[in-house]
Parts: C-alpha cells; structure tokens; sequence
C-alpha cells in the first residue's frame, strides 16, 4: 500500500531550480523547520555550474512562488517517499478559485525550466 501524505508549508526559500528549502506544518505542532524538499519527477539545471541556465531555473521558481504582497505564496505540499538524502515532494498552489490546483512541479516543466525525470 502507499501512503501519501499531505501537508501545509511555506518558502524560506528557493535553493535551485528543484529544490525548496521550506516549514512544514506536520499538525499537532509539529513541525520541520527550514529543511531541503526535493520536487518530483523533474530535473532543473544545476545552479553552482557556470550555465545560466541554473540560476535562469531557480529565478522563474522563485518569481513564480512570490506573490504581490511581497511574500511566499502559502503551499501544499504532498509526498509518499524519501529521497536519497530528502523527502521528495509535490507541490501545490493556490489557483483563482483559492483551492491547491496549481502542480508547480509541472508548472516548472511547461514553462521550459526543467525536465520530465523519475528517479
């Protein structure tokens, strides 16, 4: 059986193009307080090599997550497996309606700043 978990969290901040350093609501006060989430199913231009690409990557991520209040968009964030070295996720934003519609992950891939890649 997999088990999918589900929880609220918001942006400290943007490492790379597929990677969020983020606070985690786990309830019950509960939480993970800025650690590194991996997102699914895609790969994004590593940061730290000389391309633009990889901070091209981690720009629109960020731009896209900022809203006009000057702050993070609030998050949904699902996952059902840990990585090789973090939790590996799905995340969600708000859409006009207000409900969690939004798939970033493939946000990030439609828009040409990562790639479909499961590992």
């Amino acid at each position: 059986m997999k088990h999918e978990w589900t929880f609220y969290a918001e942006v400290v901040s943007v490492v790379d193009g597929d990677t969020l350093k983020l606070n985690v609501d786990k309830g019950f006060r509960d939480f993970r307080i800025k650690e590194n989430f991996r997102l699914a199913r895609i790969n994004a231009p590593e940061i730290l090599k000389a391309d633009p690409a990889g901070h091209n990557s981690a720009e629109a991520l960020h731009h896209f997550l900022w809203d006009l209040r000057s702050e993070y968009r609030p998050l949904v964030i699902k996952s059902s497996k840990h990585g090789k070295y973090r939790w590996v996720i799905e995340v969600f934003i708000q859409d006009e309606t207000g409900e969690f519609n939004i798939n970033v992950n493939d946000w990030m891939v439609e828009n040409g700043h990562a790639v479909y890649q499961e590992y």
